[in-house]
């Protein structure tokens, strides 16, 4: 990929990604939220629920800790490179898995119950999209085993800091850029499906007054009396 790519798309992406919260939280209130399908589904899906959003809130947190931070700030608070490479092969590879058996999972309940009828196009391009990012990602996990720490880590810094390199992406394996590119693209499409409520904080929750459920048996005794 030319070496343009690897400044213009990441920043164009993360554009839309903001500019899309924003978008949606003054012209789509409606759509911020996950818009759960649990009551249109018959099978329970919390396991399958816990599943994925364990795993990947560990991948994400490897992801910030491995590639955001530099190296020097690794080292510093006794993170040295080999055990960096050990923690993100059996951490990535253990929460990978288990990110991917609970989207499965998640994504049978959605397609084979009324559920499917809530989905929009953009979710289900999400969806798509989800799936191929962490199958790349456990492929360069378990197969490639690139070398994060001289390329995608400090081309991601600089992409932070305003100062990108993109010569650092040259020499980096094809399956992780095609990761890396979809990664970006999932940002892009990120606000317009139901992953917009992962930045949602429900701060409202610690006032707001409780609500009380009471059990069907209890309406019919109260009716007949």
């Amino acid at each position: 990929m030319s070496n343009l790519f690897w400044i213009f798309y990441p920043y164009t992406t993360i554009t839309i990604f903001f500019s899309g919260y924003i978008y949606t939280y003054f012209t789509r209130r409606y759509y911020w939220s996950a818009r759960s399908f649990q009551l249109l589904s018959k099978s329970t899906h919390s396991l399958a629920s816990n599943l994925f959003h364990y795993g990947i809130i560990v991948v994400l947190l490897g992801h910030l800790f491995g590639i955001v931070l530099p190296a020097s700030v690794l080292i510093a608070v006794g993170i040295s490179y080999s055990l960096h490479i050990t923690l993100a092969f059996y951490l990535g590879a253990v929460f990978g898995i288990i990110t991917i058996i609970g989207l499965i999972w998640l994504l049978a309940i959605s397609y084979t119950t009324r559920a499917v009828n809530s989905l929009s196009i953009t979710d289900h391009l999400v969806y798509i999209l989800l799936a191929l990012v962490l199958i790349t990602g456990l492929i360069n996990t378990l197969v490639v085993h690139p070398d994060y720490e001289n390329t995608v880590a400090p081309w991601f810094q600089g992409l932070i800091t305003f100062h990108p390199n993109p010569n650092l992406m040259e020499n980096t394996p094809l399956i992780l850029q095609i990761h890396i590119a979809l990664s970006f693209l999932l940002y892009a499409l990120w606000p317009f499906s139901r992953l917009v409520h992962v930045f949602t904080f429900p701060i409202t929750y610690l006032w707001r007054p409780y609500i009380v459920y009471r059990r069907h048996e209890f309406y019919k005794v109260f009716k007949r009396n």
